[in-house]
Formats: structure tokens, C-alpha cells, sequence
């Protein structure tokens, strides 16, 4: 049995063999890793050509949004954390959209761009909301949050920095 194996069928039993077992991390995720896993989550079909993201010091993040078709003006806003997903009972990232293409949103709400978002994504006026069980859920790995307690979102410079906690319950 190689180490793969040991792995995967730990996942399959809810990591039984693990059981009580707990963990607290911090990940930094650069500017350029968040980049690449936004443009996989674009659907093909979208309203939205491309996102690039540049997080900031201070829970901020200046974000470029190209539009389809192309002749749109490219969107700027800067995001700023502005309330956590608490586990499990509220999975909800909620960021605020500041600045002048606060203004613009209503444009992207004009070519759809608000129904065209990512599952577990949505655009409500100045918030834009991301339910990070709908999100994982979409790709079938919804089940990741089952062993988190503790979840905190944030930037550095470059990087977005995500600290949990993890804890593996007996199986049921």
C-alpha cells in the first residue's frame, strides 16, 4: 500500500484512523496562486473575461474585472473584508466594494454580469458575497468544511492569508 493509498482511504472513512486529532494552520496564498484558481472558477460562457486579483495590507484586495464584450470599460474596485464566515452555521465571506467602481456596479449589473458569477458567488449592490460551502459544494469538496472550527480570511501584501482550525471528529 503506498502512501497515496493510506491517504485516500483515510478520506473515505472521514479520516477515522485520525479521529480526535486536531490542527490550526496558516496559508499564504499568493497573489499569483488566487489568480489561477479565480480564472479556473470563471465559467467559459460568463459575462466576465478575466479577474485578477491583487491582494493588500489590511484586509483589501484592488481586483481588475474585464468584461465581455470586450469594448466594455475594465471594472476596478477594491474589496475590503468585510465580515468573516463563521463555522458552520454561517459559511459567508462578505466583502464590500469601495471606491470609484462602486459607481460601475450598476453597469455590471446591466450586462449580467452579477448572473453569470461563479456557484456560491453573488454581487448584491456595494457586497459581494462568496458562501464558501456553496462554493466548494459545486466541486464536490463541500465535505472539507465539516472538519473546520475556525476560520479567518485576510491579506498581507501580495498574498491572501487564510488561518483555520481543523478537527477530526470520532465517526459516527
Amino acid at each position: 500500500m503506498t502512501f497515496d493509498d493510506l491517504v485516500r482511504r483515510q478520506i473515505a472513512s472521514g479520516f477515522a484512523g485520525l479521529s480526535g486529532s486536531a490542527a490550526n494552520a496558516t496559508i499564504r496564498v499568493s497573489a499569483a496562486a488566487l489568480n489561477e484558481a479565480i480564472a479556473a472558477a470563471l465559467p467559459p460562457d460568463g459575462r466576465v473575461r478575466t479577474v485578477t486579483v491583487n491582494p493588500l495590507t489590511g484586509n483589501a484586495l484592488d481586483v481588475t474585472v474585464v468584461l465581455k464584450p470586450a469594448l466594455l470599460p475594465a471594472l476596478h474596485p477594491r474589496l475590503i473584508i468585510e465580515r468573516q464566515a463563521t463555522l458552520p452555521g454561517d459559511p459567508v465571506l462578505v466583502l464590500r466594494v469601495t471606491g470609484a467602481a462602486g459607481s460601475l456596479m450598476p453597469l455590471a449589473r446591466l450586462f449580467g454580469v452579477a448572473a453569470h458569477l461563479p456557484p456560491g458567488v453573488r454581487l448584491e449592490a456595494d457586497r459581494l458575497f462568496v458562501n464558501l460551502h456553496e462554493a466548494l459544494d459545486a466541486r464536490g469538496q463541500a465535505g472539507w468544511l465539516d472538519y473546520v472550527t475556525e476560520l479567518h480570511v485576510g491579506t498581507d501584501e501580495s498574498a491572501l492569508v487564510v488561518r483555520f482550525a481543523v478537527h477530526v471528529r470520532a465517526p459516527k
